[in-house]
């Protein structure tokens, strides 16, 4: 008997194609999600929570931001950097950026709280874009 290892994700199996984790891991190499957040906010503890867990499930790493220069449970040691967020034109926070790490290229991904498949489903269309790069 064999025995298999489910990966509990929000991605829902008749939205996507298989292969979709495997991407969203690779991706997870070359590019690294930036998490801008105010340490007293709910919609920012709630995209917190959701962000350590995508990055638990596809290996990404985070550079958390905290604009009020607070920590959240999941981030206790944000780095602090006001002059960045004004240099990012953010208007709205909590945000989510995946960024690719050597040519600062970088796209939006939340503005607000986000569930878990709605990352996933936003970085599909990076996966589309790196696919279509690379033909």
């Amino acid at each position: 008997m064999t025995s298999t290892t489910t990966i509990k994700t929000g991605i829902h199996p008749d939205k996507f194609s298989s292969g979709i984790i495997e991407e969203l891991k690779r991706l997870g190499r070359d590019y690294q999600l930036l998490f801008f957040f105010k340490g007293n906010c709910k919609q920012s503890r709630a995209l917190a929570t959701t962000v350590n867990q995508f990055c638990r499930i596809y290996g990404w790493s985070v550079w958390a931001i905290s604009v009020s220069g607070g920590g959240l449970p999941e981030f206790p040691s944000p780095h602090h950097d006001p002059e960045l967020v004004k240099r990012m034109k953010l208007k709205f926070i909590p945000a989510l950026l995946a960024m690719h790490c050597r040519s600062h290229f970088y796209v939006p991904i939340s503005y607000g709280a986000a569930k878990l498949e709605d990352i996933e489903g936003e970085l599909e269309i990076l996966v589309s874009h790196e696919e279509w790069r690379r033909t």
